[in-house]
């Protein structure tokens, strides 16, 4: 069983998880005009992911040293989310000018 204080290892992809099911629920059950709300959500998500790779223990490891979190570790996590907030940005446009801007 995980211990609660080990929770904080893996908090960034908790916090993506949570907000992925969160935003999945939200744009099954939204009407056709919230795409502007989900894309809102999906940065705010993305950025308070990256802003929990701050607080991030260096050096130290969970599930029997599965996951091993490291300064190398960090970096990745970073720059994965950063490119994810990029691409999320730069097709909002492409998806409002195709009209193709509607959950699915």
């Amino acid at each position: 069983m995980i211990i609660f204080s080990s929770l904080n290892s893996i908090l960034p992809e908790l916090v993506l998880f949570f907000s992925g099911i969160m935003l999945l629920v939200y744009g099954a059950f939204a009407n056709l005009k919230s795409f502007p709300k989900i894309y809102t959500c999906t940065l705010l998500c993305l950025i308070i992911a990256v802003l929990s790779i701050f607080f991030l223990e260096t050096n130290n490891s969970i599930f029997n040293n599965s996951l091993i979190n490291s300064s190398l570790t960090k970096f990745i996590k970073l720059l994965i989310l950063i490119v994810g907030i990029i691409s999320v940005y730069i097709s909002s446009n492409y998806l409002e000018n195709n009209k193709l801007n509607v959950f699915e």
